[in-house]
């Protein structure tokens, strides 16, 4: 008789998320929208500005907390 004591969890759902890809030919970089601070960042591989996409992949939660732009200007 064995046991294994490897445990069993359940995959993530793939769902289509909102993303940032580099459009330069030979750059395969891209981010989760969720995850960028910025309106329309740049590739932090080559350098181009990204542009809009959507990728099918792993749904994560971005669990970090950013103030509100009006507060932050508030204290300034």
């Amino acid at each position: 008789m064995s046991y294994y004591s490897k445990n069993r969890t359940e995959p993530l759902p793939n769902v289509d998320i909102e993303t940032w890809e580099c459009p330069s030919d030979g750059c395969k970089g891209w981010m989760r929208k969720n995850f960028s601070d910025d309106d329309s960042p740049t590739c932090p591989f080559c350098g181009s500005e990204m542009e809009n996409g959507t990728r099918h992949t792993n749904s994560l939660q971005n669990n970090t907390f950013r103030k509100p732009a009006e507060a932050e200007q508030k204290k300034a």
